[in-house]
C-alpha cells in the first residue's frame, strides 16, 4: 500500500513538473511571438527596413553604361536588391517586395507571417525623347503601348521619358526662328532666297510639339498610362530611386498612422540639434540625407528657415525660398544640384501651412 501511494506521489510529481515544462514553454513562445509583433511593427516606421523589402527587376539594356551605374548608385544605399533580367522590350523595370508581415484589421496592426515574395502593381517603361518621337513617327506608339498592356496585365504603366524638356527647348528655338525669318522676308522680300537657302533643312526637321503633347494627352487620358519626364541620365537614375521609394512605402503610408501602441524605440533620436534638424528634414517625403544637408548649410537651425520664411515679401518667393539651396554631390564628380522648386514648395507648406491633414511623409 505503501509503496503504491509512493508510486502515486512520484507521478504527481513529474506530472506538476511537465506541467510547469510546459506552462514555461507557453510563456517563452508567447514572449518570442510578442517580440515579433513589436518588431514587425517597430520596422514599418524605419523608410530604410521598408526600402529593404524590395527586389527591383531592371532590364539588360538599362544597366549598361553611365545609367546602369547611377541606378545602381541610387537604389543600393537604399538596400534594395537589384536583379537584371533578358526581356524582347527594353527598358523595363519591375518591382517585387519579401512580404513578412500583413496588416490586421482587428489588430490595427502587422502581424508575422512566413516570409513571402509578392509583385508590385508598376512597372515602368524607359523611352529617350529620340525613341518616343521615331514611335510617333512610325505611327506605332498606341500599339506599343497597348501591346505592353497586355503583357503586364493589371498593372499600372509608368512611362519614364529622357529629354523632352530639351527638345521642347529646341523646338520652341526653331518655331521662333521660324517667326523671326518670317517677319524679316516680310519687311525685305530680297532675303528670301537666302534664309530659305539657310533654315529649310532644319525648319521642319522632327515631330512637331502639338503632336508630341496630344500624345501625352492619350497617354494620360485614354490609355491611362503615368509620364514622368527626366531632363538627363543622371536625373532618370534619380527619379527611379525615388519612385522606388514610393513604391516600397505606399503600403504603410496610411497604416503606420493607425497604429494604437507605441514601439520602443520608433522614434528616431539625433545626437545634437544638427543631427536632430537633419532627420527632421528626411521625414519630409522626398527630402534625401543630401537634400536636408544641402538646406542646413543654407539655415542650420528651424528657427534661421522659419525666419527666412518671414522675411520673403511674397508667398511665391517664400515658396520657391529653397530652390537656392545646392545639394552636396556623392564625390562621384557629379554637376552642382539645387533643390526643384516642387519640393521646395512642399516644405513650405510643411512649414508655414495651415492644413493640419498634410502628409507629411
Amino acid at each position: 500500500m505503501k509503496e503504491a501511494e509512493k508510486l502515486e506521489k512520484q507521478r504527481r510529481r513529474e506530472e506538476q513538473k511537465l506541467e510547469r515544462q510546459r506552462k514555461k514553454e507557453e510563456r517563452e513562445a508567447e514572449k518570442q511571438k510578442e517580440k515579433q509583433f513589436q518588431q514587425v511593427n517597430k520596422l514599418k516606421h524605419d523608410k530604410l527596413e521598408m526600402t529593404r523589402e524590395m527586389i527591383v527587376d531592371i532590364e539588360n539594356s538599362l544597366m549598361e553604361g553611365v545609367l546602369g551605374s547611377l541606378i545602381r548608385d541610387s537604389l543600393e544605399p537604399k538596400k534594395m536588391t537589384i536583379n537584371t533580367f533578358q526581356y524582347n522590350v527594353t527598358g523595363i523595370i519591375k518591382f517585387r517586395r519579401r512580404v513578412t508581415a500583413e496588416w490586421n484589421d482587428e489588430l490595427g496592426a502587422f502581424v508575422p507571417i512566413p516570409e513571402i515574395i509578392q509583385e508590385e502593381v508598376y512597372i515602368f517603361h524607359y523611352l529617350d525623347i529620340e525613341t518616343f518621337v521615331q514611335f510617333i513617327e512610325n505611327d506605332s506608339l498606341h500599339t506599343h503601348i497597348r501591346n505592353l498592356q497586355k503583357i503586364f496585365h493589371n498593372k499600372k504603366l509608368v512611362l519614364l521619358i529622357k529629354g523632352f524638356d530639351g527638345y521642347y527647348r529646341k523646338k520652341k528655338t526653331q518655331q521662333n526662328r521660324t517667326f523671326t525669318n518670317a517677319v524679316r522676308i516680310g519687311i525685305d522680300p530680297g532675303t528670301e532666297n537666302d534664309i530659305q537657302f539657310k533654315k529649310k533643312p532644319t525648319m521642319n526637321k522632327g515631330t512637331d510639339l502639338e503632336t508630341i503633347e496630344e500624345e501625352f494627352i492619350w497617354l494620360q487620358l485614354i490609355a491611362k498610362v503615368m509620364i514622368v519626364h527626366a531632363k538627363d541620365t543622371e536625373e532618370t537614375a534619380e527619379i527611379i530611386g525615388t519612385l522606388s521609394t514610393d513604391i516600397a512605402t505606399i503600403p504603410y503610408k496610411n497604416r503606420n498612422g493607425e497604429l494604437n501602441f507605441w514601439v520602443e524605440n520608433q522614434i528616431r533620436a539625433g545626437v545634437d540639434h544638427s543631427d536632430t534638424w537633419c532627420r527632421m528634414l528626411q521625414e519630409i517625403q522626398h527630402v534625401t540625407e543630401p537634400v536636408a544637408k544641402g538646406i542646413l548649410n543654407k539655415h542650420s537651425t528651424i528657427k534661421s528657415l522659419y525666419d527666412a520664411y518671414n522675411g520673403c515679401s511674397t508667398q511665391e518667393e517664400a515658396e520657391n525660398l529653397l530652390t537656392e539651396v545646392e545639394i552636396p554631390n556623392n564625390g562621384l564628380g557629379q554637376r552642382n544640384r539645387y533643390v526643384n522648386r516642387a519640393l521646395s514648395k512642399r516644405i513650405y507648406e510643411i512649414f508655414m501651412g495651415n492644413n493640419a491633414d498634410v502628409i507629411i511623409s
